[in-house]
């Protein structure tokens, strides 16, 4: 089998776990506890298969963009920096590795680049997956980019309905003065909101984490 089938056959992979994730991500529980860690393994073995993929596109040039390769490499190395450095922040204020992979939610982490961001660690992934296949002109990875993107809402949406019954009006007030997904969420507000502010409060001096 030539080496590019192998990266297809990754690639449809990749797309349809990412496609069943997303949909037991969107329907489960939104008791506010953190993801099992079966789930975890999951969702993050998905995303290294994603980056090797990735890169092995990316490095080959598959599907070659017409782009001049110097500038290709210049704009596609500073996106990946900017989103490793991105990603790095969010991982720093996360401070444990189960806050990271959202197995824990013991804390609201407003500090630092969630002063700005709701997920900070998702648009640095995928600032860095852009600059991948920007620097390696590859429009298979673009592709590849656009299926993270795609399922991206669908998890975003799961995890701040968790994060609402967890911490309830003390993370509605924080979704709605902070960046990606104020628009789409404030319409919804008060609808997903009235449980949680007739429920528990979040206790002083607590802070929660954002498994992304």
């Amino acid at each position: 089998m030539p080496a590019v089938l192998y990266v297809y056959v990754g690639a449809a992979a990749v797309a349809i776990g990412s496609f069943c994730l997303a949909c037991r991500l969107l329907w489960r529980s939104t008791g506010g506890k953190g993801l099992s860690k079966p789930s975890a393994a999951a969702i993050w073995s998905l995303f290294v298969v994603h980056v090797v993929i990735m890169a092995a596109a990316a490095f080959s040039g598959l599907w070659p963009l017409p782009f001049p390769a110097t500038l290709s490499i210049l704009v596609g190395s500073a996106l990946f920096v900017a989103g490793v450095v991105i990603y790095g922040a969010a991982a720093f204020e996360m401070g444990s590795l189960a806050r990271i992979s959202g197995q824990q939610r013991d804390a609201l982490i407003q500090s630092g680049v969630y002063r700005v961001c709701r997920h900070p660690q998702y648009v640095g992934w995928g600032l860095a997956l852009i600059g991948a296949a920007v620097a390696g002109r590859s429009g298979f990875a673009l592709l590849l980019t656009a299926l993270y993107f795609g399922v991206l809402p669908f998890i975003v949406r799961s995890e701040e309905r968790q994060l609402e019954a967890r911490f309830g009006a003390t993370y509605v007030e924080y979704r709605g003065r902070t960046a990606m997904g104020r628009t789409t969420y404030r319409s919804r507000d008060r609808e997903l909101s009235q449980p949680a502010r007739r429920g528990s409060q979040l206790p002083q001096g607590s802070h929660s984490p954002h498994g992304s």
